[in-house]
């Protein structure tokens, strides 16, 4: 039972690792693409109308 506990621990790791992960691209993503209407968010995405 311990082996299987310890597993756990290590999957949920490498999930939490993996989400961050893909947070911060999604963030840097965000950055290029707001400059083109294209905000992400927490929340979620945002489009938002560029004014020239």
């Amino acid at each position: 039972m311990e082996t299987l506990d310890v597993l756990n621990r290590i999957l949920l790791f490498t999930i939490n690792i993996a989400a961050l992960v893909v947070l911060i691209r999604w963030f840097i993503a965000g950055n290029k693409a707001a400059a083109n209407g294209i905000q992400i968010t927490l929340k979620g995405v945002q489009i938002t109308v560029k004014k020239e």
